[in-house]
């Protein structure tokens, strides 16, 4: 990490862009009160339960938020391209940090302490604005994987339910109300479910007989793999 003298003209170029697109009064605040910090590829940030005491601007470059999960492993959730805001969450939490910022690539940001971070939102509408921008675009980001991991979810608990009941399936009959009984899936995600499945060519001849039933043919090797694949990695639901 290497910090440098905020020049002028630099920072007008960068901030002055669109998704980021600040006004003069704000950037000349920025200027005067923040730092900008150069980080390598792979060079952490920050760490999952670091003290939240800094808000970054990217400038140029991308970083990975990586966040722990129980068992220990270490997972991307997401990208961060210039323009990009975040650690905003500890100013308004008293939070540590949730999650781990790397440099994927050389990367140049802005860095604003917390204090001085809310005396701008206070002064700057249009900074304002940029915060809540970022904050819904990562809000609609968790919405996207919430319902990727319901989705797979029901896929696992359907899938299992189907190699259990018939390992060589020739077109068995499948009653929904079994179903639910069984696994306590709801008919909406059964049905979402096997139009998945048929989508990816591990059923076939996939026939909605009413309400209640549903007949089709499985690919019990094609759905193995799956099960074992998305078991692994939900995100690929």
């Amino acid at each position: 990490m290497r910090e440098e003298k905020v020049s002028r003209m630099d920072i007008y170029s960068l901030l002055d862009t669109v998704p980021t697109t600040l006004g003069k009064n704000t950037i000349s605040y920025i200027m005067d009160y923040g730092k900008k910090i150069h980080f390598d590829i792979d060079e952490v940030i920050f760490r999952e339960g670091d003290p939240s005491n800094k808000v970054f601007i990217i400038l140029d470059g991308e970083a990975k938020v990586i966040k722990g999960d129980s068992f220990g492993n270490s997972n991307t959730i997401a990208i961060a391209e210039q323009g990009s805001l975040f650690g905003e969450m500890g100013i308004f939490l008293d939070l540590h940090r949730s999650g781990s910022i790397v440099a994927q690539t050389p990367l140049s940001a802005l860095t604003l302490s917390n204090e001085d971070f809310i005396t701008a939102l206070q002064n700057f509408p249009d900074l304002t604005l940029r915060l809540f921008k970022s904050l819904s675009v990562k809000l609609n980001t968790v919405n996207e994987k919430l319902s990727n991991l319901i989705n797979a979810t029901s896929m696992v608990q359907l899938g299992t339910y189907i190699l259990e009941q018939n390992e060589h399936d020739d077109g068995q009959l499948y009653d929904f109300n079994k179903i639910i009984g069984d696994t306590e899936l709801k008919r909406r995600d059964i049905v979402n479910s096997l139009i998945n499945y048929n989508r990816l060519e591990i059923i076939d001849q996939l026939q909605f007989k009413d309400e209640n039933n549903a007949k089709f043919n499985t690919n019990i090797i094609k759905l193995r793999r799956y099960l074992k694949r998305i078991s692994l990695n939900p995100a690929k639901a």
